[in-house]
C-alpha cells in the first residue's frame, strides 16, 4: 500500500506541473485516497494475524501443559520478562510522536522522576 501511495503521489504531482490539475486538487485527492485506504488489512496481513494467534495458543498449550515441570525460578523470571517487555512497549508507543526533547523529557518521567522532568521541558523549550 505504502508504494501505491508513493506512485499516487508522484503522478499527481507530474500531473499538478503539467497543468492538468492543480495543486489543491492534487492535495484533496491523495488527502481523500490516503485516508480511504488507510486502516484497510490485506489478506496477508489477516494470515499474519490468524498465524500469529495460532502460534501463541501452541505455546501457551506446551507450557501450561508442563507447568507443574517447570521450577519457580524459572515462572519468575518469565513473568519479570513480560512485565519488562510490557513497560518498554509502553514507552516506546508512549513517544512514537513526540518532537526528540519532550521526548527526552518524557523518558526522564519514567527513569527518574518529577523533579528531574521540570528540569529538562524548561531546557528544551
Amino acid at each position: 500500500m505504502a508504494s501505491y501511495l508513493k506512485r499516487l503521489n508522484s503522478d499527481l504531482k507530474s500531473c499538478a506541473e503539467a497543468g492538468i490539475i492543480s495543486s489543491e486538487q492534487q492535495q484533496k485527492t491523495y488527502g481523500f485516497i490516503r485516508l480511504k485506504r488507510e486502516f484497510r488489512l490485506s489478506s496477508v496481513n489477516w494470515i499474519s494475524i490468524i498465524s500469529g494467534l495460532f502460534t501463541a495458543a501452541g505455546i501457551l498449550l506446551v507450557i501450561s501443559h508442563n507447568w507443574d515441570r517447570i521450577p519457580a525460578l524459572f515462572k519468575m523470571a518469565g513473568f519479570l520478562l513480560l512485565l519488562l517487555a510490557a513497560g518498554e512497549l509502553s514507552i516506546r508507543s508512549d513517544l512514537r510522536n513526540v518532537k526528540s526533547g519532550e521526548a527526552l523529557a518524557k523518558v526522564d518521567v519514567h527513569r527518574r522522576g518529577h523533579l528531574r522532568i521540570k528540569k529538562l521541558v524548561k531546557i528544551h523549550r
